[in-house]
């Protein structure tokens, strides 16, 4: 088949998987056929890596793409792994593709096993890259099916998060073709309990009513008791000769009370019950809800890093619910490798592929901004400049909090009867060596904290919410190719920064460092708009920028959007899209940091 849409276009992105050295991949993607290249890292110019005809299949996001690579490093029968996750402000689509170079005509299993054992391009292109606009979203799914959302209501979540998790279910309904003689779909609400919000329903203004108005339980998370009152919803109003029987159970952590969730869900898979499971945040164990799940895991287990996040997933779970899956949309033929109309998101940006590089399209295209290859240079290593999140060695002191080496770990945590806190500066005991590096303490020995002592939440105030290693690219009109490498600290009431420009290869070309302090966290920069930040840098100049972040569900890294003026400007952009232009003096970046959730397999170093 055809390559789908959203796979077409011209594309920037990096190596991610563990093995990984530091450069910018380019890639041209056209409706039969795929090319790749990378930075050669002793010659500093553009190597193939793949070219040749391709065609792919894909439901839900995920896909498996065939490429017959005639030339580059990677020659003959090809299957990669792909996946197009989501959006943020101006690069419309990010896309993962997985090979294993020993391997070629074996597709990979997935994208967490890759990382370890395989390549991982992670790819970002312009809104619908070059490619025709997508088809209009699917109708409705029509179907004979009872279905049952059964829904975490646990103290864990907070509000602002529940009001999303009951957005997302009226979305969920109103995906569905809600009738008597289609989709009937009732709610369950579970904490330490459970409740029936209400039973199989053939009225969508009824069920979304019920949800809107859902008061939260706000205790612990008895997955059982939810599971069994979807089972007893499906047991007792459950229609005949339907076209299938679905639980979604949808939470944000694992079961803390109840017997085994586990006992209930085989319970409802023996009875020809399809079960679907949604885990949010990072409290979630993924091989928890994967075994609740019916088979195959891929295509009902769903993980996201955050409640605002769930949208992103919506259609994934109405195709994969709904039988038969909708048809793939139509082969699109035109131009490929440059933009196409007008978005409303990311209007003003434009990718292209360095000098020297040839085009595959369907028709006469002209482009002239193109960058020249620079010139040959050598790789430096990476060489940590902190690391997040790992461990580190406690002082000779009898503090059982030292053994908590993130603050997410630390917080809510004892010792000695006190809570455990996390320093945000240096944490020192009296007596001890200097230099432990640990952050978490609380009862024992008397010390000291140069920052914020927090014992109820990790965040700080004046604090971006952006502590991290972050890999990226520039990507504004003016953009040079090349990665770029950002490392925040917190520390104090700011975060500590390390921003470094690398060139094709990998070798760093230049540094930025300063403390950044932003008005609100950056994932609250949803639009055009975003977050406004200061830096002050070390050498004494103050930079003014906004940032936002975005989600890519059950991608292997969260992504953040940065726009930073130009040296001298006194205000920040007044919005990516402008910035993009260049015309108020900003470039733009898009930095990716190891999402939560991936922690075992993700792993980004600083420059």
């Amino acid at each position: 088949m055809p390559m789908r849409y959203e796979l077409r276009g011209i594309w920037g992105g990096l190596a991610i998987q563990n093995s990984s050295v530091t450069g910018e991949w380019v890639a041209n993607i056209t409706n039969d056929s795929v090319a790749i290249w990378f930075p050669d890292p002793s010659s500093g110019a553009y190597t193939t890596y793949m070219k040749g005809s391709a065609s792919a299949i894909g439901v839900g996001g995920r896909y498996s793409i065939d490429v017959d690579s005639a030339e580059g490093k990677l020659k003959g029968q090809i299957s990669m792994l792909a996946a197009d996750f989501s959006m943020n402000p101006e690069t419309s689509s990010f896309m993962q593709l997985a090979v294993d170079e020993k391997n070629l005509a074996q597709e990979v299993a997935s994208f967490d096993d890759a990382m370890k054992t395989a390549t991982v391009l992670s790819f970002e292109t312009c809104p619908a890259g070059g490619a025709p606009s997508p088809p209009p979203a699917p109708p409705p799914c029509k179907a004979k099916l009872d279905v049952v959302v059964t829904l975490d209501g646990s103290a864990s979540i907070v509000s602002s998060d529940w009001t999303k998790a009951l957005s997302f279910v009226n979305k969920l309904v109103g995906g569905f073709q809600i009738a008597a003689d289609q989709v009937e779909l009732g709610v369950v609400q579970f904490s330490s309990s459970a409740q029936t919000v209400i039973g199989l329903s053939d009225d969508a203004s009824k069920i979304t009513a019920a949800v809107t108005s859902l008061q939260q339980m706000q205790l612990n998370t008895n997955t059982y008791a939810g599971f069994s009152q979807a089972k007893s919803i499906i047991d007792t109003q459950g229609r005949p000769n339907t076209a299938g029987k679905l639980v979604l159970i949808i939470t944000d952590g694992q079961q803390n009370q109840g017997q085994p969730a586990k006992q209930v869900s085989d319970a409802l898979k023996a009875e020809n019950v399809t079960v679907f499971g949604v885990g949010v945040g990072s409290a979630i164990k993924a091989s928890e809800i994967q075994s609740w799940v019916s088979l195959p895991v891929t295509d009902h287990y769903f993980s996201v890093s955050s409640f605002a996040a769930l949208e992103k997933i919506l259609q994934q779970i109405i195709a994969s619910a709904c039988p038969p899956h909708p048809p793939s949309p139509p082969a699109i033929f035109g131009l490929e490798g440059v933009r196409g109309p007008p978005s409303p998101k990311g209007k003003n940006c434009k990718f292209h592929l360095p000098a020297g590089l040839k085009f595959t399209e369907d028709g006469e295209i002209t482009l002239s901004d193109v960058d020249p290859i620079p010139a040959p240079v050598t790789v430096r290593k990476a060489e940590p400049l902190f690391q997040v999140a790992h461990a580190v060695t406690a002082p000779n002191v009898t503090d059982a909090c030292n053994q908590y080496s993130t603050c997410d770990k630390c917080i809510g945590q004892h010792s000695a009867g006190q809570p455990c806190g996390w320093c945000t500066g240096d944490l020192a005991y009296a007596g001890a060596p200097a230099g432990a590096g640990v952050k978490c303490a609380g009862g024992g020995p008397t010390f000291t904290c140069t920052g914020h002592f927090q014992t109820t939440t990790c965040q700080i105030p004046g604090g971006c919410g952006i502590e991290g290693v972050y890999r990226g690219l520039r990507i504004d009109n003016d953009y040079q190719f090349g990665e770029w490498s950002m490392a925040l600290k917190e520390y104090n009431n700011s975060e500590q920064v390390k921003i470094t420009s690398l060139d094709p290869t990998g070798k760093a070309a230049s540094t930025l460092e300063g403390k950044l302090v932003c008005g609100k966290k950056c994932d609250e920069g949803k639009n055009n708009s975003g977050v406004p930040f200061t830096l002050t840098t070390t050498g004494g100049s103050i930079r003014h920028g906004i940032c936002g972040f975005t989600d890519q569900a059950q991608a292997e890294t969260r992504g953040l959007m940065w726009a930073l003026s130009n040296d001298g400007v006194g205000t920040a952009p007044a919005g990516f899209d402008q910035a993009m232009l260049n015309t108020s003096n900003a470039t733009v970046y898009t930095y990716y940091k190891c999402a939560k959730f991936k922690g075992p397999t993700c792993k980004f170093n600083a420059i």
